[in-house]
């Protein structure tokens, strides 16, 4: 799978990897997902501040 981002200037991100994982349960047996996982990374901040567009570090698909 390919992450594509464009990197914020604040901040090297050589050598730095994304781990996740996305889990499903289907209600339906045989039942087979496909499709994407859209991502934002924000740097630190708190509950009222994290989430500001001066705080967003990356995003992709």
């Amino acid at each position: 799978m390919v992450i594509q981002y464009t990197p914020d200037p604040r901040v090297n991100l050589t050598g730095v990897s994304l781990d996740y994982k996305v889990c499903f349960t289907s209600e339906t047996p045989g039942a087979i997902f496909q499709g994407s996982v859209v991502y934002t990374a924000y740097l630190g901040g708190d509950a009222g501040t994290l989430f500001q567009e001066a705080n967003k570090l990356a995003e992709g698909t």
